[in-house]
């Protein structure tokens, strides 16, 4: 995961661009997980909403 510099303002460039590379990666592995589960789903027969 990116770090934050402490030494620079939470707005700076620097940080915002870490922040946005490190919000990016946890949505593509939310996503991940959430097709292994519509893939289990689909596998045990109960369609893609299981109410997870």
């Amino acid at each position: 995961m990116s770090k934050l510099r402490g030494d620079l303002p939470l707005d700076h460039p620097v940080n915002v661009e870490a922040m946005l590379i490190r919000d990016a990666r946890q949505r593509r592995y939310v996503n991940g997980l959430n097709d292994a589960l519509n893939c289990y789903d689909a596998q045990v027969g109960k369609g893609a909403d299981s109410g997870y």
